[in-house]
């Protein structure tokens, strides 16, 4: 099973080639990297046509439970399945899974944690819910970190986000057993907030013996310190992917120490261009201030990186460093808005992490490798 009908026509030019060959030059030729050819996507692809009308349906897609390897189809069906727990409400995300054909999805909501299970004959997948309302936003701006003693977890994470997970991990662990004992494949995801939990979940689920075979997350923010991402990267490293819409703040936050003071100066100028911030400017600067001093978060695994126009640039090495580019060219990216037209929700940022636009840039990438590339 190959990711894009670019990836098996690329693989199919180089078995042409080689058949063309004698013994002796396809041995020569393998030995000089002929070979990666049958395996490596482009990194540059051509520009898009314009932009297709959004959403595209999933249902043009393929999804396959048994790749380990990322794959554009299944990055598609797993963020639309993460969205869908945005919905809430049991019943309406039962109902739109239903409307894909989905029938057996069983919908966790414990306290500030919502997971939907659809289970099929061979697959099961935990979707975890991003952030729909005020508890959760409180939540993520909790980000004081919890140490091992507390969570059980390898190095220090964000408290609120391990407060979203633990309020309903008791039935979530029921769950996962479950799913252990039928032997059918894990598969985690998870939108922004949910992206933070499936983490952390998933460290806790392999302790109980459930083998997870893939971990797709979306416009994750950074959930804990460097002892706890290469606890991560020891156990998922090979079957976790990170894919992010570039404009999009949630995957900056809260801030590398690298680019810790670049990002507080960008956030109180944007307050400070806000009409007449007062005494919020100085408690948020605070805030930022404390709270960072003692913080030290950093990511796990690279990046599958969705420029803002929707062109997707492939895998990105992840780097602390490369935050301080983004938070010094914040201002720039959201046209001028103040940080209250940013968060509100006539604002320009839920237009690249809220809504059902984010599902588009990766159906438009897809559409682009799929259809539009002849040259290969």
């Amino acid at each position: 099973h190959l990711t894009t009908r670019l990836e098996y026509e690329h693989h199919q030019k180089c078995l042409g080639n080689i058949e063309a060959m004698s013994c002796e030059d396809v041995s020569a030729a393998l030995l000089t990297g002929v070979k990666d050819c049958l395996y490596a996507e482009p990194t540059v692809y051509d520009p898009l046509d314009p932009a297709p009308k959004c959403p595209f349906s999933v249902d043009e897609f393929t999804f396959d439970h048994r790749r380990r390897r990322f794959s554009l189809h299944n990055a598609h069906w797993l963020l639309w399945m993460a969205k869908a727990c945005n919905l809430v409400e049991p019943a309406a995300i039962r109902q739109e899974f239903a409307a894909r054909g989905f029938t057996d999805v069983e919908v966790l909501v414990k306290k500030r944690l919502t997971v939907a299970i659809l289970e099929e004959d061979a697959y099961i997948v935990f979707a975890f819910k991003g952030s729909t309302g005020t508890a959760d936003y409180l939540s993520n701006a909790a980000y004081i970190m919890d140490d091992t003693w507390k969570t059980s977890l390898p190095g220090r994470v964000h408290s609120g986000f391990f407060g979203t997970l633990d309020s309903g991990w008791p039935r979530l662990k029921v769950e996962l057993l479950a799913a252990r004992d039928t032997g059918k494949t894990v598969i985690f995801t998870g939108h922004s907030l949910g992206g933070a939990c499936s983490q952390m979940a998933a460290m806790k689920a392999q302790r109980l013996g459930v083998d997870i075979a893939q971990i797709y997350n979306f416009a994750t923010p950074r959930v804990g310190d460097q002892t706890f991402v290469d606890a991560f990267e020891k156990r998922f490293g090979d079957r976790f992917y990170r894919v992010n819409n570039g404009r999009d703040m949630a995957p900056h936050v809260p801030p590398s120490q690298a680019a810790e003071q670049a990002a507080i100066d960008t956030i109180l100028g944007l307050i400070g261009d806000a009409e007449d911030p007062g005494l919020l400017l100085e408690a948020i600067a605070a805030i930022l201030d404390f709270g960072l001093k003692f913080a030290a978060y950093t990511h796990a695994g690279d990046e599958y990186m969705f420029d803002e126009a929707g062109y997707f640039r492939a895998l990105r090495p992840y780097d602390d460093t490369d935050e301080i580019p983004y938070w010094e060219t914040l201002p720039e990216l959201f046209k001028g808005e103040d940080i209250f037209e940013i968060f509100s929700e006539l604002g320009v940022l839920p237009e690249y992490h809220d809504d059902g636009l984010q599902l588009c840039y990766q159906a438009r990438a897809i559409h682009q490798l799929l259809y539009k590339r002849a040259d290969l």
